[in-house]
């Protein structure tokens, strides 16, 4: 059975830096917006270590840890959280760039969907999901080979967005368990419905901080 090369620097890995390839402008995303939204350290952007535990007391997540990713151009820092049980994780990762122009660079040039091929993508979902202010969205399952995919269930789902001058990612993993000597892979997925209950939130609380003056987030 294959080793599986992790994601993040979590309990499931370490983070992805993305691969090349361009998408269509505006797939899964609101256009771009009138006005200029704040400039704010991504230390004010990042959801609060307490936010997860908050929003879904039931699931029992923990922050795991709070990493700052030191680049040339830019300011990026990331935010991860597990369960209690380390069946799955969150990670929540800002990259602000110096202007609008720089990020919609990023944002195509770094598009998660075909990173490696410990990561392919096996479903592009940016239909079901439009945002509430970010200007270009992705959703994507990028199940490792040996996991089953569907809607009903996988195991590493992304939610890609830019919001202005800032780039986001949001990466939901299935815990690892187990499979035979020296050897892990990643554990039952979820659905994208629930995926999406953890985008909206992450979205919308985005979406506040960095509100443009003229719009305001439904």
């Amino acid at each position: 059975m294959r080793r599986i090369v992790n994601r993040r620097s979590s309990p499931v890995g370490s983070l992805i830096v993305a691969a090349v390839l361009m998408m269509p402008l505006g797939c899964g995303g609101s256009s771009d917006a009138g006005g200029e939204r704040p400039v704010l350290p991504v230390d004010r952007v990042l959801a609060p270590p307490g936010f997860v535990a908050r929003q879904w007391p039931e699931e029992k997540w923990e922050l795991y840890n709070t990493v700052t990713v030191p680049l040339s151009k830019g300011e990026h820092r990331s935010r991860s959280w597990t369960t209690a049980d380390r069946s799955a994780t969150l990670d929540q990762a800002i990259h602000r760039l110096a202007n609008g122009g720089d990020a919609h660079s990023v944002f195509r040039r770094e598009d998660p969907r075909s990173y490696d091929e410990d990561f392919p993508l096996r479903i592009d979902a940016s239909s079901r999901y439009h945002s509430v202010s970010a200007e270009e969205s992705r959703v994507y399952c990028l199940a490792p080979d040996g996991s089953r995919w569907s809607l009903e269930g996988c195991n590493a789902w992304t939610y890609w967005a830019r919001y202005g001058q800032y780039v986001l990612r949001l990466d939901y993993t299935g815990g690892l368990e187990p499979a035979g000597s020296d050897t892990f892979v990643l554990g039952s997925g979820i659905p994208l419905t629930k995926f999406l209950d953890y985008v909206v939130a992450f979205d919308e609380q985005v979406s506040r901080i960095l509100r443009i003056p003229s719009a305001t987030p439904s």
